[in-house]
Parts: C-alpha cells; sequence; structure tokens
C-alpha cells in the first residue's frame, strides 16, 4: 500500500470572468514560414464596474499577506486609473511596494507607485522627450522618476541592459 501525499488543490481564486468581454484572438498569416501580418480581434473598453469591484475586494482582502503587486499594463482595459488608484491606496496603508511595467498611455495613472519598468523607447516617451531629440539614458530615467513620483525607475535596454534609477542616484 502506498499513502498518497495531500497536494494543494488547484484554484479559481482571482480569476475574474466578465462574459461580455471575449478572449482575445490572435491571427497570424504565414507564407513560406515567415509571418507576413497578425490581427488580433479584441475588445480593449474599460472592465466594467462590477467586475473592477470584484477584483478590489479580492486583491484588499489579501493586502496583509502580500509582499508585493505586480502590474502588467498591455493597455487591453483591465487596468483603470480607479482600479490603480484603489490598490496604490490600499497598499500604502500595508507597506507593499507596487511594481509596474507599464504602457506609456497610461503613465499617469502609477504616479506614486514604488517602481515603474518600461522599455527604452516607452520610458523616453514618457518621460516627454521627442524621438528627434539627443537625451541620454540618465536625463529620461531621472526625468520619468520626477514625473510619476515613484522611488525608481528600471529602464529595460535589451542587450545593453537595463538602467535603474533611485532618488540617491
Amino acid at each position: 500500500l502506498c499513502e498518497e501525499t495531500a497536494r494543494p488543490r488547484p484554484t479559481t481564486r482571482g480569476v475574474f470572468v466578465d462574459s461580455s468581454r471575449p478572449t482575445i484572438k490572435k491571427s497570424r498569416v504565414v507564407a513560406h514560414n515567415q509571418q507576413i501580418v497578425r490581427y488580433d480581434v479584441e475588445q480593449s473598453r474599460p472592465i466594467s464596474t462590477s467586475v473592477e469591484r470584484k477584483i478590489l475586494k479580492y486583491i484588499t482582502g489579501r493586502l496583509p499577506n502580500l509582499s508585493g503587486i505586480v502590474i502588467s499594463d498591455y493597455a487591453k482595459g483591465m487596468i483603470t486609473p480607479g482600479l490603480v488608484e484603489h490598490i496604490r491606496s490600499s497598499a500604502s496603508r500595508h507597506a507593499v511596494p507596487i511594481i509596474v511595467d507599464p504602457k506609456v498611455e497610461h503613465m499617469a495613472y502609477y504616479t506614486g507607485v514604488t517602481v515603474v519598468t518600461p522599455n527604452h523607447w516607452e520610458a523616453r516617451q514618457a518621460a516627454g522627450f521627442l524621438p528627434t531629440q539627443e537625451v541620454s539614458i540618465n536625463q529620461v530615467g531621472f526625468s520619468l522618476r520626477d514625473r510619476v513620483q515613484c522611488q525608481a525607475v528600471i529602464i529595460t535596454r535589451g542587450e545593453e541592459g537595463m538602467s535603474i534609477f533611485q532618488e540617491q542616484g
């Protein structure tokens, strides 16, 4: 006889279904083993207030046990200003850091989070520099940190690694 060890059961807590938002479908057109184009069928409007409330209730109930919150913004409607504001104020009360992989168009949502992690193109744009302007990565990083008013900006730079900008340098 062999006793089976108890394994944790998989859970779907924290997965929220919005029946008005179908799953994104991504289709690729391939010719001679090379992708020519990709087209997506999606709805990127903001989530409903009822779904937002469920998500906030779930997060708020778990904050005392969290060591951090990571937000990855894909600009598909999941991340809303109200959602971020509530998460930021609740996390602050529990001293839980918030790390964000942002979209440029939503950068204003993330004012006051702990860390933002844009790539170098996103950081440059979010810091307010034009593509034709000659600016150093240091100018971009410190300017963005000041704009977002966060503790740190981590700019990912592909093969050049990453640059970290904090108040101390």
